[in-house]
């Protein structure tokens, strides 16, 4: 008898262990560490930061699977001002979402993401920052939702080497240099956005499979798209690229733009300006 309560005791115990442990949600409240929050988190968490601002930063570092949601843009403030670290930092990681935040003041960026898979952050603030609003490399499948981007004093967004980029009704405006900055991407999707009041609208630098439609790109001091390099098909449908202070859209070395029933008008420069190219507007 003693024996099978033994062996019936082992199997439970065996059964349990192999059960997947249950995800938490641990709530942070203003006074309290959103990182000694991340830091007690496991891989399928969800972090709730209540409304309140927050005067540090975060690094999220090699997790699976982590979703942090504020109580909404202008009420979760996370704010680095006067430290020289990006505010946010996600690296390593794959499956994050990022969600109702404000995130502001950085003398870097205000988010940075490196070594990135499959990440989603919506519905945030990036401003106020000295250098970018978003810094990204080596990320692919990231999807950037509902997000404002501005007053930035280098680039609003910057993707370099990344692939599988969606960004899509976000405003991107009153940056530096660029409003958003893509260097050497493949496979991005755009739709929606409203670039404005940037340098440059949008920098792409040798990015491949590009498709932007129904944008609005619009009153940037210098170009509104300024395609460099491209090597490869970007298309470009019913976006209205207007009022910028240079060319509506400049072509440079050796690109193949295909425009097709885009509204280009009232420009400053040239509507379209050609540079050594292949272009083929429709």
């Amino acid at each position: 008898m003693q024996k099978i309560r033994l062996i019936l005791f082992i199997t439970i115990a065996l059964t349990l262990a192999a059960l997947p442990a249950f995800a938490s949600t641990i709530y942070v409240s203003p006074g309290d560490s959103i990182q000694a929050g991340i830091d007690s988190a496991g891989n399928g968490d969800t972090i709730i930061i209540k409304a309140g601002t927050y005067n540090e930063t975060i690094v999220i570092d090699n997790f699976n699977k982590l979703t942090i949601k504020g109580a909404g843009q202008g009420q979760t403030i996370i704010d680095g001002t006067s430290i020289s670290s990006p505010v946010v930092s996600i690296l390593y990681s794959y499956n994050i979402k990022f969600m109702n935040i404000t995130v502001t003041g950085a003398f870097s960026s205000d988010l940075k993401m490196d070594h990135v898979w499959n990440c989603v952050i919506s519905k945030c603030d990036f401003i106020n920052a000295d250098g970018q609003g978003i810094y990204s490399s080596y990320a692919w499948d990231v999807s950037l939702q509902k997000c404002y981007i501005a007053n930035n004093g280098s680039y609003g967004v910057y993707f370099y080497q990344s692939r599988n980029l969606v960004i899509k009704t976000c405003s991107i405006v009153g940056n530096g240099p660029v409003g958003l900055l893509l260097d050497q991407t493949l496979y991005v999707s755009l739709s929606r956005n409203n670039i404005s009041d940037n340098t440059y609208g949008l920098y792409s630098y040798n990015t491949q499979a590009l498709v932007a439609q129904q944008n609005t790109i619009s009153e940037n001091s210098s170009n509104g798209v300024y395609e460099d390099n491209i090597g490869g098909y970007n298309v470009y449908t019913k976006n209205n690229i207007i009022n910028n202070l240079n060319s509506g859209v400049y072509v440079h070395i050796n690109g193949f733009p295909l425009l097709i029933k885009n509204n280009i008008s009232g420009n400053s420069g040239e509507g379209i300006f050609c540079y050594h190219y292949n272009a083929y507007p429709t």
